[in-house]
């Protein structure tokens, strides 16, 4: 039985008891009453007291008396209700007791649990976030120089309208941009290729369209950003087309709070600018 179950019946086992010493005081006060009745009749006896009024008296003081043996016995039967009640009660009480340390032993098993997950969870981040900063060390270069200034993440869809005329700005000014259709060749791994461009860049530039965030390689590539992010401080340089900060917001909070620039305020040759005096 639940919990909440056995404190109902402990409530209504309560409120019985209740009713029943209600029952038990009124009892008492009618046979207080019964014998305040026979002291008053026998006041009223005198010497004077003719045999016939003395015989009606008599008969008064029997019913009386009869009334307190009833009272008598309805208190017994009472009581012996309320006592059976109370040894309910009590059971009922060691058995919520029971059940509360069961539900409270599931309680800690429930956090030592998720504590167990939390500590595997954050054992193996610090683990990614070691081979992440180890895959970004450039070996041949304690200073950690870059091959490129900018990878351009992008959706597929947004490539003719912001990510390619982007690539070419920032080109036109000098940059050294990772950009998928002229920095991989025929036969090179998308992944592989991907993954050292991540590696390999400055900066993340990162073109959030509606389209971008239901694109599982768009993801895939943020998700390296975000972990060099949380290792460099400043790697992702948000750029927003046609969304707002709400939009933003229900894909990833933290990344909303990034600084942006967005399409519909900026030229893209603004925004190279823009790029440009961040790595210079």
């Amino acid at each position: 039985m639940s919990v909440s179950n056995i404190m109902s019946n402990i409530k209504t086992i309560n409120n019985e008891i209740a009713g029943l010493r209600k029952k038990l005081s009124d009892n008492h006060k009618k046979k207080s009453d019964k014998y305040s009745e026979i002291e008053r009749i026998k006041r009223g006896i005198t010497k004077n007291t003719s045999p016939s009024m003395l015989k009606s008296k008599q008969q008064q003081i029997d019913k009386c008396i009869n009334k307190i043996q009833e009272c008598e016995k309805n208190e017994a039967d009472l009581l012996k209700k309320i006592n059976s009640k109370e040894a309910q009660l009590s059971k009922k009480q060691a058995e919520l007791q029971k059940e509360q340390k069961k539900e409270q032993d599931k309680v800690i098993k429930m956090y030592e649990t998720n504590f167990k997950q939390q500590q595997d969870s954050t054992e193996r981040l610090e683990e990614q976030l070691r081979e992440v900063k180890n895959n970004i060390i450039d070996n041949d270069d304690a200073t950690e120089q870059k091959q490129y200034d900018f990878f351009i993440s992008h959706a597929s869809e947004d490539k003719d309208e912001v990510a390619r005329p982007l690539y070419e700005a920032l080109t036109v000014l000098g940059a050294k941009v990772w950009y998928d259709e002229f920095s991989m060749k025929i036969g090179d791994s998308l992944r592989r290729s991907i993954d050292k461009g991540l590696a390999n860049s400055r900066y993340g530039v990162v073109i959030f369209s509606d389209i971008f965030f239901k694109k599982p390689w768009t993801n895939h590539e943020l998700d390296g950003l975000v972990q060099r992010q949380m290792v460099d401080e400043k790697v992702i340089l948000p750029i927003w087309h046609k969304v707002s900060k709400s939009e933003v917001m229900k894909y990833s909070p933290s990344l909303a709070d990034i600084l942006a620039l967005d399409t519909m305020r900026y030229t893209i040759d603004d925004i190279a600018k823009e790029l440009i005096n961040i790595v210079s």
